[in-house]
């Protein structure tokens, strides 16, 4: 039987303590988030089972779709909801009958999501907003928009179906996604170069970090700054090798064995992202434990010298194959 939104909120708040068991045995950090995922997919097949119950069942196929983090399964304790929906294209004249259900069903949804536990998000990133509600053809005709246009709207666009997957309902909906993805990005230089150029702004954030003391004061490093031009660097390759994977640890092994990335190189990066995804989850369960608000900046001085040592690796390695990505997709335009 379905859950109340509240009954599923006791279970979010003592997700913390099944992360720390698993932290304390030792777990790979992305082991760590994907126990969070699938705390997060249940709390979601919840929420659209007691739609469904009380709106009626859904007049066509569709599927309720996680974006961002939490569709790579990478996203840790500091969450809100990325999702949308995608339903088949209905005959014309049911159009407007079908999208104002789906607009009900996201509505509810997405507000029983947030008395569970997952707060919305403030970029307006779910399928509550109708960007992100479409048909199959719509879903279609907007990433091949997203593909010439360029902008960042249109990239981030680009990068939120990148990252998604089926958390509930037709997952063969999701392969329609997917293949439109893969027809719209392949072949174009113009397209590779801007996701590239927009993906090297997020540079690893080297600077932070400054040489390892026991005293470094109030100096922090930003985590998911550290993460993010991996998840990026993988991502990006990913498309251009028309790679159907998702969390960012798979598609770089994949990248190795395919050639598109060093299998000298690769071992390395997905081992210091496991690091700094392990490092952020532990963050997240000392500020849970003392009661603070969430957060991803991390005290250097709260680092070992090993740990210390490790990111810098992990940041200088990061930096490595930034340069691998200006030349393999910004040289082309120069």
């Amino acid at each position: 039987n379905a859950r109340a939104p509240e009954e599923i909120r006791v279970v979010r708040r003592r997700l913390a303590d099944l992360v720390r068991l698993g932290h304390a045995q030792g777990l790979h950090g992305s082991i760590l988030t994907r126990q969070m995922a699938d705390v997060a997919d249940a709390a979601v097949e919840n929420c659209c089972q007691r739609a469904l119950r009380d709106l009626g069942l859904a007049p066509v196929p569709f599927a309720f779709l996680a974006f961002g983090s939490e569709g790579r399964r990478e996203a840790s304790l500091l969450t809100d909801q990325d999702n949308g929906i995608i339903y088949a294209d209905p005959n014309p004249e049911q159009a407007v009958v079908v999208a104002d259900y789906f607009a009900r069903f996201a509505d509810r949804v997405c507000g029983e999501l947030v008395r569970a536990g997952w707060p919305l998000c403030n970029g307006g990133l779910m399928a509550s907003n109708p960007e992100w509600r479409m048909t199959t053809s719509q879903w279609g005709a907007s990433v091949k928009k997203w593909s010439l246009v360029g902008n960042r709207d249109s990239l981030k666009g680009i990068n939120v179906v990148a990252d998604h997957r089926c958390s509930f309902g037709d997952e063969s909906l999701c392969g329609v996604l997917r293949e439109a993805l893969h027809a719209a990005t392949q072949g174009s230089q113009a397209f590779y170069f801007n996701l590239a150029k927009a993906a090297l702004g997020y540079r690893p954030p080297l600077e932070s970090l400054g040489r390892w003391s026991p005293e470094r004061g109030t100096a922090t490093i930003n985590l998911k700054d550290a993460l993010t031009p991996v998840v990026n660097l993988a991502r990006i390759y990913a498309l251009r090798h028309g790679l159907s994977l998702i969390s960012t640890p798979a598609r770089l092994r994949a990248l190795a064995e395919q050639g598109g990335l060093s299998k000298h190189e690769v071992p390395s990066l997905v081992t210091t992202f496991e690091f700094m995804l392990r490092l952020r989850v532990q963050r997240h369960l000392e500020l849970a434990e003392s009661g603070g608000a969430l957060d991803d900046q991390v005290l250097l001085a709260s680092l070992s010298e090993l740990d210390h040592a490790t990111l810098r690796h992990a940041l200088e390695l990061t930096d490595r194959m930034q340069n691998h990505l200006r030349l393999d997709f910004c040289q082309m335009q120069a």
